[in-house]
């Protein structure tokens, strides 16, 4: 196994979440690794300035989830 990660940074600077791939190592080689590397930091950037820094999720997320499912009724 193999994988490689990049951080998804806020629009403060603060590196808030992360992006990750996770595959075989005979598909992450070294000759793919710098293409998976740009293709998730390209994505990152574009996250980043997106994510709402009021959001309660961002700053304690298990707080986030267990009010979000304690609306939604258990089937």
């Amino acid at each position: 196994m193999a994988g490689v990660a990049v951080p998804i940074i806020d629009r403060a600077g603060c590196a808030v979440a992360a992006l990750s791939v996770g595959t075989l190592s005979a598909r992450l080689g070294e000759d793919r690794l710098p293409m998976v590397v740009e293709l998730l930091r390209r994505q990152a950037e574009l996250i980043g300035p997106q994510l709402n820094p009021f959001d309660i999720a961002m700053r304690r997320p298990t707080y986030g989830l267990t009010r979000t499912m304690a609306k939604e009724p258990i089937a």
